[in-house]
């Protein structure tokens, strides 16, 4: 299936590039979903009218959601940030920002 190839190759990266520095809030999270969910129907060749659970469709296609995605990505870069050395910015800022308590 050719469109299968093309979404894993070329869209879902695209949708994907640069996730793990943004801040995701759940508005961002539901239109990544929604456009995710759109282009799966689309490449199966179904519609919302034949009443499949995308859950079906993704395991059809072989194809994990955006969502777990986006936290694996996010998990990624932080475990690269974590092996940095003490030293370097990054990891100095990450450690704050972790042990920072906000009251209020």
């Amino acid at each position: 299936m050719k469109k299968d190839k093309f979404y894993k190759a070329v869209v879902k990266p695209v949708m994907m590039y640069g996730l793990k520095c943004w801040a995701v809030d759940k508005i961002v999270n539901k239109r990544m979903s929604v456009i995710e969910i759109r282009m799966l129907r689309w490449m199966s060749g179904r519609t919302r009218e034949d009443r499949i659970r995308i859950e079906h469709i993704r395991g059809s296609l072989c194809v994990a959601s955006t969502e777990d995605k986006m936290t694996e990505n996010r998990l990624r870069w932080f475990g690269r940030v974590m092996r940095r050395e003490e030293s370097e910015a990054a990891r100095t800022v990450t450690i704050t920002v972790i042990e920072m308590n906000v009251e209020g």
